[in-house]
């Protein structure tokens, strides 16, 4: 971005940005969705894959951790998990 932005200051060109942040995005995807996206055949995700990576969010847990200690573990049913490669592939068009 950085570079884009030298470039445009010095050709003297016009720039335009936008921010998106996706963390809240990715905390509320459906996995359901997510599974039947990855078996469309135009993605050519092959089986065993698809099932390491769905093996991958089976079970997934979390705490919260405070000034005052950790939390309880709970379930996580929804959402990817977020810096993971393998998050973009929820934004692909379905």
């Amino acid at each position: 971005m950085k570079m884009i932005l030298e470039k445009t200051w010095e050709y003297s060109d016009r720039t335009y940005m936008a921010f998106v942040d996706l963390e809240k995005a990715s905390d509320r995807v459906p996995r359901n969705k997510l599974w039947k996206a990855m078996q469309k055949a135009e993605y050519g995700i092959p089986a065993v894959l698809r099932r390491t990576i769905r093996g991958m969010y089976r079970q997934s847990k979390s705490s919260v951790r405070s000034a005052f200690g950790e939390g309880l573990w709970f379930d996580v049913m929804t959402g990817v998990r977020q810096g993971s490669v393998l998050s973009p592939l929820v934004y692909l068009p379905h």
